[in-house]
């Protein structure tokens, strides 16, 4: 019972959370344009009222993150964002992270499950593919004092044609967020990848019947495979790795492992002066200075996340363009293809409301011309690295490789909607693509004006060095080995487009369902 009701307290506090965000955006909208920002500065402070006596998190993460605790939303540090009809705002969250999971304070899906066999004596007589196994051992109780790191539940080859896609889904591969290497069961904190001698035996023999039916599905393949006179896919699979790697080698010398923060919607910039040239306080820096003001700053796990609040927006069309962009950019990194795009974390709250993960270091094209002295893109990466140095070479490669993953990206999923306040450009010289609210084959007033499957101008190419130069033959490769990617696991992005379309109110679905899926399939 006091389980029970721990849970209740967290799910309706969170959902109150989230709900007093989305309000505030739509008052907002009804405030006086002057008096917007004061506003949004009382209403986050009533909000940092309910925070100091209830536990919530932001919940653009997985359920199996890491449970981050909202302290605080620093009013100064917010700011609101006016259009036609809409008042989005954008603020900073600061948050301490713990080591519960985010499904709930105390227990997690594995853990209740177990309690719900315990008590009512449950035995599973029939389950579907791969979650026997799991339901067997969680009721015979060999799994109390087992790490609780989550794992497939089973091997793709034990699944059914039909189950594959969801499993191989972008939603069942979300990045998971590191801490420690410890993990919470009932018996306290354990080593992860602690098991008992009974789990050990029985994954052994899973092991040896997994690579029993995967020899046998090769072999298989490999009959066929000469039965039509095609390679071996063994054979294929190692020729395209070599060639991906091929193309990796050649841009080893000037790129560097970075990571993006996250990008929001609307092209909305943190770090930017008026000359267009970036800040010399980086993101980094801007958290220190907020850290070292903030009350909590010296907590252990303390952290701070950017969002960005909608209302009067529906932004459910794009959460599920993000889901396909998702297992893009996961095979893409897979397989090893060298572009890079970079997906951002959408949750609709309801059918007008919505929170988006935010950019931090970027600025849009529509901003950068905007501001003075600007004659050009290429220019000014020139001003902002310095022309033939080693920070200029690494941003024109970083803005190459994300040029070609974007540009076929658009065309796959024929992306519409590309004016320069929906492309940025971050700190590091990585192009990146916004609001993707006009998707297959949905386009701005149903006109259709946009005819090109992708944006490439000669901006853009002036940075490439030009129709020829070695960059160019490069981001020609690059699209090249993005294109095939994509075109062999077309299939399931076709299935996950049709399942969506299915009973959809989605705006892209008015075009119909089968003319979108036929079409995606003809583009690859």
């Amino acid at each position: 019972r006091n389980v029970n009701s721990k849970n209740d307290t967290f799910f309706y506090s969170e959902l109150f959370f989230i709900q007093q965000l989305t309000d505030i955006a739509e008052s907002l909208r009804m405030e006086t344009l002057h008096l917007r920002a004061a506003r949004l500065h009382i209403m986050l402070g009533r909000v940092n009222s309910f925070l100091e006596s209830n536990d919530v998190y932001v919940p653009l993460c997985s359920s199996s993150s890491f449970f981050a605790k909202v302290v605080r939303i620093p009013p100064d540090q917010a700011k609101v964002f006016t259009t036609a009809t809409r008042c989005p705002y954008m603020i900073m969250v600061e948050t301490v992270r713990t080591l519960r999971k985010c499904s709930a304070p105390d227990l997690d899906a594995v853990q209740r499950l177990r309690r719900y066999t315990n008590e009512v004596g449950f035995r599973a007589a029939v389950v579907r593919d791969g979650f026997m196994d799991e339901i067997r051992t969680i009721s015979s109780g060999a799994c109390l004092g087992a790490s609780l790191v989550p794992r497939p539940l089973a091997s793709p080859s034990n699944l059914s044609p039909l189950r594959k896609p969801l499993m191989e889904s972008p939603t069942a591969r979300l990045d998971e967020d590191v801490l420690s290497p410890k993990q919470l069961s009932f018996g306290g904190w354990q080593e992860a990848g602690a098991s008992t001698a009974g789990n050990t035996e029985k994954q052994e023999e899973e092991g040896e019947d997994g690579r029993a039916r995967s020899a046998e599905v090769a072999n298989a393949a490999r009959e066929d495979a000469h039965a039509s006179g095609q390679e071996e896919p063994s054979l294929c699979s190692e020729k395209r790795d070599c060639e991906n790697k091929h193309l990796s080698q050649q841009l080893a010398h000037t790129l560097s492992k970075d990571s993006h923060v996250g990008v929001s919607g609307g092209g909305w910039s943190l770090s930017m002066t008026g000359s267009g040239r970036f800040q010399e306080e980086t993101w980094e820096n801007k958290k220190e200075r907020i850290r070292l003001s903030s009350p909590f700053g010296n907590k252990r796990g303390y952290s701070i996340q950017t969002i960005i609040v909608k209302s009067f927006d529906d932004v459910r069309q794009e959460a599920f363009a993000m889901q396909l962009i998702q297992l893009i950019h996961t095979t893409w990194q897979k397989e090893e293809v060298p572009v890079k795009i970079f997906p951002y974390r959408i949750l609709a709250t309801s059918a007008g409301t919505g929170i988006i993960q935010g950019l931090t270091d970027a600025v849009s094209l529509d901003s950068l011309k905007q501001q003075a002295g600007f004659t050009s893109l290429s220019s000014h990466l020139e001003r902002t690295f310095g022309r033939d140095s080693e920070a200029f070479r690494r941003a024109t490669a970083n803005f190459m490789q994300s040029l070609a993953g974007y540009s076929i990206l658009c065309h796959a999923l024929q992306v519409k909607d590309r004016h320069n306040g929906n492309i940025l450009v971050d700190s590091k010289g990585h192009m990146i693509h916004i609001d993707f609210g006009y998707i297959l084959g949905l386009s701005p007033g149903n006109m259709g004006f946009e005819s090109a499957p992708f944006k490439l101008t000669e901006e853009y190419v002036e940075v490439l060095g030009g129709v020829g130069s070695c960059s160019w033959e490069t981001f020609v490769s690059c699209c090249k080995a993005a294109f095939l990617s994509l075109r062999r696991i077309h299939h399931r992005l076709a299935a996950l487009i049709e399942l969506m379309m299915f009973n959809s109110n989605l705006p892209c679905s008015r075009v119909g369902k089968n003319r979108i899926v036929q079409n995606f399939v003809s583009r690859l």
